[in-house]
């Protein structure tokens, strides 16, 4: 039998001792065995995150798969502050203005890929990360925090809900008893989660919501319906209106995202997911709006992003994190990219006391700058995702995988330095995303990994593909 055919026999082996195919119906803690970090510490795919204005060292991050992250030293090393807590996938992360000791975190990655994670609620800490209470119980993704800049008492979360099916647990919730308690302030449907919520801080009586009817399912995406809109209350959340016309586009919308400007409150950004969707601008404060900019940048991919930050210290300066880093200095008219820290971006954090330093999120991890955006460094976290594991039969025996957005990686499952084991020792990786690999036994360089759309690659450890071929049809 050939190497290539030995190969696929042991990779239909491996799939079929997976987790689906067990005859363990006991628990899944077995005694005596203990969790350790093998890494790789190369970065992930990060949510939301956000600063302390003023303080240049404090940074939280909240991550699609890895918790909650806290940088106490301006982001030259990062601590996991969320291990404990009985859930990984994060969508928001959100720090009370009056005191930063108050942090919420919204669990349920709300960048609803085919491989998200739900989330279970809302968390508070009241010691800056130390500690966290579990405040709301709810299941689905809640992709935006925000705290009232007047009262800290004052909460509002965009929970999405379930992303795999329908469900009461969606909308707009408020809390105004520092999150003790919470309550639907803006139901549309069972179909019909929040996308986002943004306040007004001029007057935070006045806030702003993006409603999005989405599904996924296994074999697809359904983003947009009926349900989808833009909501406008006047009165601190009782009360909620459709905002429709005047402007905004007709027909079936998706997602959306929306900020008021800090320096002048009647500037009001949307992006809109919609056949004649993109960004829309009001100047009077929601009144009426302008389809400002259709650029396809802004467009594309419209559940993955659709999110925008506008520069604390002037409204004509747009941040709009995209598959590119995208940015207007006038108002929308015009959208360039510009230099970045990652890729596939998610969220912009920029300091109103100090706008050159900026924070962003992306799927490579986070990133800081110090310099309005000219340079970026990137932190090397162990956040990444692995879709599925297999390991070799070396001494000491190696684990390989294929991370979300960083190759198809090996590395020791142990290590003689005195560090641990190293990034360097997981290598470059093989320059795709795979499913599942597999290796020969001892010291084989012939392993065999399962792309996607079905091709089987066969490979030596030295990175050179030495035989590709499809295996399952499409």
């Amino acid at each position: 039998m050939s190497l290539v055919y030995r190969l696929i026999a042991l990779l239909l082996a491996l799939v079929l001792a997976g987790p689906g195919h067990s005859q363990d119906s006991g628990s899944s803690e077995k005694p005596g065995l203990n969790y350790r970090l093998l890494g790789p510490a190369n970065g992930g795919r990060a949510t939301r995150v956000v600063g302390i204005p003023g303080d240049p060292l404090t940074y939280y991050l909240s991550t699609a798969a890895g918790g909650v992250w806290k940088s106490a030293n301006g982001g030259m090393s990062w601590k996991s502050v969320f291990d404990d807590q009985p859930v990984s996938s994060i969508g928001s992360v959100a720090v009370a203005s009056g005191n930063s000791n108050i942090v919420y975190v919204g669990s349920g990655e709300a960048n609803i890929r085919g491989n998200v994670g739900e989330g279970n609620g809302i968390y508070r800490s009241l010691d800056a990360g130390e500690t966290w209470d579990h405040v709301w119980t709810a299941e689905g993704q809640i992709g935006t925090i925000v705290v009232s800049p007047d009262d800290d008492n004052v909460i509002f979360a965009a929970a999405l809900g379930s992303p795999f099916g329908t469900g009461p647990d969606r909308g707009v919730y408020r809390s105004t008893d520092g999150g003790d308690s919470w309550e639907q302030v803006l139901y549309v449907d069972e179909d019909t989660g929040a996308s986002d919520v943004a306040f007004d801080e001029s007057n935070p009586n006045i806030l702003f919501a993006g409603m999005w009817q989405t599904r996924r399912y296994p074999w697809d995406m359904v983003s947009g319906g009926p349900g989808s809109g833009l909501y406008m209350s006047r009165d601190g959340g009782d009360n909620w209106k459709k905002l429709e016309g005047s402007g905004l586009p007709d027909g079936i919308w998706g997602k959306v995202g929306v900020r008021v400007a800090a320096t002048d409150p009647d500037r009001v950004y949307a992006l809109i997911e919609a056949e004649d969707g993109g960004l829309f601008r009001s100047d009077n404060g929601g009144d009426s709006w302008e389809h400002i900019n259709d650029s396809p940048g802004l467009k594309q991919r419209a559940w993955y992003y659709t999110t925008l930050t506008i520069d604390p210290t002037n409204e004509d300066v747009v941040w709009f994190p995209q598959v590119s880093m995208l940015k207007t200095i006038d108002g929308g008219k015009s959208v360039l990219a510009v230099k970045k820290g990652g890729w596939d971006h998610h969220d912009v954090w920029i300091d109103p006391m100090n706008p050159k330093r900026i924070a962003e999120a992306s799927d490579a991890g986070v990133a800081l700058s110090q310099d309005g955006g000219e340079t970026w460094e990137l932190a090397r976290i162990p956040i990444g995702q692995f879709y599925h594991l297999s390991v070799d039969t070396r001494t000491p025996y190696r684990v390989m995988g294929s991370l979300q957005d960083f190759g198809t990686r090996a590395g020791p499952s142990n290590s003689l330095h005195s560090g641990g084991i190293r990034l360097g020792d997981w290598g470059a990786g093989w320059r795709w995303r795979s499913r599942l690999c597999c290796c020969g036994s001892g010291r084989s360089e012939h392993c065999l990994c399962r792309r996607i759309l079905g091709l089987l690659v066969a490979l030596r450890r030295t990175n050179r593909p030495v035989a590709a071929r499809r295996y399952l049809p499409g």
